[in-house]
């Protein structure tokens, strides 16, 4: 633990560590495949009290949390991030997600999804997150390009793919309703025309 500890204490980079930056996301795995998450988290909690300032370490005990089913502390973690760098784009992201999946407000979710946007405007992460939002407010022309942007980075992701087929079978229902109701009206047109004759 001290190891990581040292690690993180390095100088910080756009409020991330190096260690953060280049090896949380797989340090979180690794210690998911060895199930030691409470291990991770002691760890992480460890690092909080020693620099409660450090962003990343909020950030991946959000993570964390996260993994081990623990939302309300996975959102209080992002915070606490958000607290110390607003513009932190993968806690914003993280805290947008679990707004979105675990029953929150969308327009917070929304906005959380665009600063992370704004942040990390190449991650496929982010474009996920933001065009689930988009899909589950059923803005399905602003989530479809989105979704489509992060299935074409990682093809094998079957979450993505998901949100991505979703999101296309809404945006085909909406375009059919669309046709149907156009008909509809030149139909009743038609109608209209044939009775004043």
């Amino acid at each position: 633990m001290t190891n990581l500890i040292k690690r993180i204490r390095r100088p910080v980079v756009a409020g991330f560590s190096l260690v953060i930056l280049l090896g949380a996301g797989c340090r979180t795995d690794r210690y998911a495949q060895e199930k030691s998450l409470d291990k991770a988290v002691a760890e992480f909690e460890a690092a909080t009290r020693v620099n409660p300032r450090q962003v990343g370490a909020w950030t991946v005990l959000g993570m964390l949390h996260k993994q081990r089913g623990e939302y309300e502390k996975a959102k209080q973690a992002c915070q606490r991030a958000l607290e110390i760098d607003p513009n932190a784009g993968l806690a914003a992201n993280n805290l947008a997600w679990l707004y979105c999946e675990q029953g929150g407000d969308l327009d917070a979710a929304l906005d959380l999804a665009r600063r992370a946007r704004q942040a990390l405007p190449e991650s496929p992460v982010v474009s996920d997150t933001l065009g689930w939002i988009y899909y589950k407010r059923q803005l399905y022309d602003s989530a479809a390009p989105l979704l489509h942007e992060a299935v074409r980075s990682e093809p094998k992701n079957g979450e993505w793919r998901f949100h991505l087929a979703a999101s296309k079978k809404e945006q085909a229902k909406s375009e059919l309703n669309a046709a149907r109701l156009r008909k509809r009206e030149d139909v009743q047109k038609v109608i209209g025309q044939l009775s004043k004759t």
